[in-house]
């Protein structure tokens, strides 16, 4: 029981943003702000020519996924 009141307080308490937000782009480069979005672009976006990369939400001026193979960015409609 009381394990179960913990769980729920600790579910309270952490905001949803945090919870959607796996890895982010640290900071906008240009300065703006992070927008907040309903879910993680990560979540919804695909990379056809690269299908093994990894996605990084960035939040910079839009709800954004941004993918990456072998940590270069790369771009998802043309295969180099």
């Amino acid at each position: 029981m009381l394990m179960s009141i913990i769980l729920l307080v600790f579910v309270l308490i952490v905001p949803s943003e945090m919870m959607a937000r796996p890895k982010k782009i640290n900071s906008c480069p240009d300065g703006s702000h992070e927008v907040q979005c309903i879910t993680n672009p990560c979540e919804v976006a695909r990379c056809p020519a690269y299908p093994e990369a990894n996605c990084v939400a960035n939040y910079c001026q839009g709800c954004n996924a941004v993918f990456f193979v072998h940590g270069k960015e790369v771009d998802c409609y043309e295969k180099k």
